[in-house]
């Protein structure tokens, strides 16, 4: 029999389970619908019965299990009051998990799981300190360093999406309470709001994709919104390199796809922002992972390397 982990990509709409083998390939997966289990104990065993699936499929051992989520406490390996999750308050995943599987089971939030996955399976494989930064419908980040992923005190180590970018009177309200952070302006839903800023039209039902659409068609409109994403990143990620001096940062998400438009400004500007003896030191890299296999490889990654090698 071949050994195995699992890795569990927990989202409000989809639950992605994967087995990966010693290769990093994911060998077997399924899908679960979240919303259909109302009750937290009905969902844990709907996600040891696919394991139990997978693992029968492919004649595998089980190692142990690592799993990304939202609202993830990895010092509790509990989920706590998620708010896009059908189950409020704390919930003991990584127990009730171990109990019915009987391996060990990891925890820790999607961004910290993207970066570990990044780390361990994708372009910034071997690449001791860097920082992952996702650009999706919000900006989540993780930062390595010397091959370990920074929690910070209070779990939140890495959170680069609400850096404050705009100190300006008219800064864009963040959902984090804050005003002007990274995620305002460099997220999939703070480039719409750029463009019916920029279009002058808040009537227009715009998305992420149909900004990057008319980019790629030459409208010089989209082709602006995203040289100041450029600039507006470039400067976040002047912060980041000064504070952590990594090797590399990463982008991973949707809008990364963006980069041919955005990499000239915000390489422009992170290099007018940095102090010279760091300028060019960092490289800037676009991840090479995508959609559920990013998921379920960054869950996997969660996994200690001398659990997941034994």
């Amino acid at each position: 029999m071949t050994g195995a982990v699992a890795g569990i990509d927990i989202g409000g709409t989809n639950t992605k389970i994967g087995l990966v083998n010693a290769e990093g390939k994911i060998i077997a997966r399924k899908t679960l619908s979240t919303p259909d289990y109302a009750q937290f104990i009905d969902y844990i065993e709907a996600i040891a019965g696919a394991v139990r699936e997978l693992l029968a499929s492919q004649s595998a051992t089980l190692k142990a299990v690592g799993i990304g989520a939202a609202s993830a406490n990895y010092r509790t390996g509990c989920i706590e009051h998620a708010a896009n999750l059908p189950w409020k308050g704390i919930e003991p995943i990584c127990k009730e998990l171990s109990d019915r599987l009987g391996v060990p089971v990891y925890l820790d939030n999607d961004a910290n799981a993207a970066a570990l996955g990044e780390f361990k399976y994708g372009v910034a494989r071997g690449i001791e300190d860097m920082v992952m930064i996702t650009l999706g419908t919000g900006v989540g980040g993780g930062v390595i360093s010397h091959g370990k992923l920074i929690h910070g005190a209070n779990s939140c180590g890495g959170e680069v999406g609400h850096l404050r970018i705009d100190y300006s009177d008219n800064a864009r309200q963040c959902g984090c309470g804050s005003k002007g952070c990274l995620e305002t302006y460099c997220s999939a839903t703070g480039v719409v709001r750029t463009a019916k800023e920029m279009y002058k039209d808040s009537r227009q039902a715009l998305t992420s994709l149909d900004i990057y659409n008319a980019a790629c068609s030459g409208d010089q409109t989209a082709i602006e919104i995203f040289k100041t994403v450029g600039r507006q990143l470039g400067r976040a990620m002047a912060l980041i390199i000064q504070i952590t001096d990594p090797q590399a940062i990463v982008l991973f998400g949707g809008l990364a796809a963006a980069n041919r438009f955005f990499m000239p400004s915000l390489t422009e500007e992170m290099d007018r922002n940095i102090m010279p003896v760091l300028r060019g030191k960092c490289k800037v890299l676009i991840s090479t992972l995508n959609g559920a296999d990013a998921a379920i490889l960054g869950a996997a990654a969660t996994i200690p390397a001398n659990v997941s090698n034994n």
